[in-house]
């Protein structure tokens, strides 16, 4: 196959696609594990630098959100249930991001079977039949788990629109701090 052939071609567009989203999972799900400083910051009701020091000092993803509910330990009853829930999607996606960093790309080619009349062997091999597709494969607990370019995409969009309602609840927290900390003065 050479580097003009379409086949090769296809398989090369296909494979930048699926490195690009791999990127795409990787980086995206790094901005929102960014934004739980800020969100630290202001449930607290402290000083960002403040925060950011007593943040920066808890390592872990289960012990960053012991410290963020401890925080918001005033906040209403609404704003706890939302913590509650974008604490589990965060979860997942942390869960998703180190399968999908710690996988192995495989390329999968389609392969043609013909029959041939010959005696041993009646089924041969002829070559490929397409491009193939690219996977990720990360062995689990729970058995393999198998990155596919639709999946990788989906889980980027996940990623994406969890990243945009935690800085959503971060800034809505953030006005209700600021209007009920200046009561009465």
């Amino acid at each position: 196959m050479s580097e003009t052939d379409p086949e090769f071609l296809a398989l090369k567009e296909h494979a930048a696609r699926f490195y690009a989203l791999i990127g795409y999972c990787v980086t995206h799900y790094q901005s929102l594990e960014d934004t739980l400083p800020d969100l630290f910051a202001v449930a607290l009701g402290a000083e960002q630098k403040k925060a950011l020091a007593v943040f920066s000092a808890v390592r872990g993803l289960e012990d960053k959100f012991a410290i963020i509910s401890a925080a918001l330990l005033d906040a209403t009853k609404e704003q706890k249930h939302e913590w509650a829930s974008l604490r589990v999607r965060i979860k997942l996606a942390s869960d998703a991001r180190n399968q999908i960093a710690h996988a192995n790309p495989v390329q999968i080619p389609v392969i043609k079977i013909t029959r041939r009349n010959e005696v041993p062997s009646p089924v041969g091999i002829i070559g490929t039949g397409g491009p193939g597709r690219m996977e990720l494969r990360k062995q689990t607990r729970n058995g393999e788990r198998i990155w596919t370019l639709d999946l990788l995409r989906e889980e980027r969009a996940r990623i994406v629109e969890l990243s945009n309602q935690l800085c959503a609840f971060v800034v809505r927290l953030k006005k209700e701090k600021a209007s009920t900390s200046y009561r009465g003065s």
